[in-house]
């Protein structure tokens, strides 16, 4: 009698371990495939980036998936951004998100030039001007000008929560939100809206 309650009380220890140990490999083999599927769609956001997409009326949009990083691989591969969050007094554990656009700015103009100094063996002039930012290079001939405008710009939105705070301790949510900011100190930010839709 003792010894089927022993087989019983093994048999149930071993079924019980089995079921622990296949939850552990379930949840393993989870885990495994959803780091996969973030990885090839990092992977294909690197590789192929922008896509253009045209609209109804023939407007052209950039389209892109986001990346997902851990915090831990944000502090680790990105300092640029970190050290900017940290400026910012933003916490990597309170960004929700953040992204980056880099607008360049290509013009060639020639245009008829308005009143005409004839300059004596004189058939052109040219100039240009650089900085980080700007490119401007021209040639100022007899009866016109030509020139040709570059300019870039890197747009970089912050979304995140800060927190209800007391002393050293933070909880709750106090507010969200989005901070925008440009590099180049030729432009300035007009306007800045967001919408979010309540479901």
């Amino acid at each position: 009698m003792k010894v089927k309650l022993y087989i019983y009380i093994l048999a149930a220890l071993s079924l019980g371990g089995l079921i622990i140990y296949a939850n552990v490999l379930s949840h393993s083999l989870n885990r495994a495939k959803q780091t996969i599927t973030a990885l090839e769609k990092n992977e294909r956001v690197l590789l192929y980036g922008l896509d253009t997409l045209r609209a109804k009326n023939g407007t052209l949009y950039a389209k892109t998936e986001a990346l997902s990083l851990s915090e831990s691989k944000l502090k680790k591969y990105n300092s640029e951004l970190t050290a900017e969050l940290k400026n910012l007094r933003i916490r990597v554990k309170d960004l929700e998100s953040t992204s980056q656009t880099i607008i360049d700015t290509d013009i060639d103009i020639t245009t008829p030039l308005r009143d005409t100094i004839i300059i004596p063996k004189v058939v052109s002039k040219a100039f240009d001007y650089k900085d980080p930012y700007v490119n401007i290079w021209g040639v100022v001939g007899q009866d016109s000008i030509k020139i040709s405008y570059q300019s870039t710009d890197t747009l970089r939105i912050f979304h995140y929560y800060e927190r209800k705070k007391f002393l050293f301790f933070r909880w709750g949510i106090k507010s969200e939100n989005w901070i925008i900011k440009n590099n180049n100190p030729n432009n300035r930010i007009a306007a800045f809206n967001v919408i979010q839709i309540e479901k």
